[in-house]
């Protein structure tokens, strides 16, 4: 098994793989390093705090590293 084939594993909503990712990037632009599958938990955390499943990401980065780094559990 590849290490990607393993991350992929560890998602519990491989079908969002492209907004998790997006969330890294993000993440990683404000020298915050994360896998895949924490980024995946901290989208899955708020969007559940707001009674969703999975919700969209907002279109602007500002906004999504602003929601992410709120959290004071994630240390970012």
């Amino acid at each position: 098994m590849n290490k990607i084939t393993y991350e992929l594993e560890k998602l519990d909503r491989p079908e969002y793989i492209e907004d998790s990712i997006k969330i890294v990037k993000i993440a990683f632009e404000h020298g915050v390093l994360l896998q895949v599958s924490e980024a995946e938990k901290i989208w899955l955390d708020y969007s559940d705090s707001l009674a969703a499943g999975w919700i969209n990401l907002p279109k602007d980065d500002n906004e999504l590293w602003l929601i992410i780094s709120e959290k004071d559990e994630y240390n970012l």
